[in-house]
């Protein structure tokens, strides 16, 4: 009782799902949503673009880049051989450098003052 627009619409939508575990209910839930939504050319021209991509005509994959061995290798190495240096310090924030204690006039912002209320 369906027309077959909402019928292709709800077949896309099944046919894009990652995961379905009862396809037939799933089938006849979407059905029911789509008959109710006003449908017009817009899925035929989904359907078209996805079946392109489906027969592989419009999927472009790109090539991976690789790396010579010797290169990785050098890489590695200089990633094995880091030496951190012991005169920095990092936190919450990054880098925190080491400042000296007591200075007159150094504060947090937004602490108070020496002495009480």
């Amino acid at each position: 009782k369906t027309n077959w627009v909402a019928r292709l619409s709800a077949l896309l939508f099944l046919a894009n799902a990652e995961a379905c575990v009862d396809a037939d209910l799933k089938l006849r839930v979407l059905l029911q949503q789509e008959s109710s939504r006003k449908l017009g050319s817009e899925v035929l021209t989904y359907f078209d673009h996805w079946h392109s991509l489906q027969v592989g005509e419009g999927l472009s994959l790109k090539t991976p880049r690789t790396v010579a061995k010797d290169r990785a290798e050098r890489i590695e190495q200089m990633y094995n051989d880091y030496q951190s240096d012991s005169m920095k310090r990092y936190g919450p924030q990054g880098y925190q450098p080491f400042t000296p204690f007591g200075l007159p006039g150094a504060q947090a912002p937004g602490t108070p003052r020496g002495g009480g209320m």
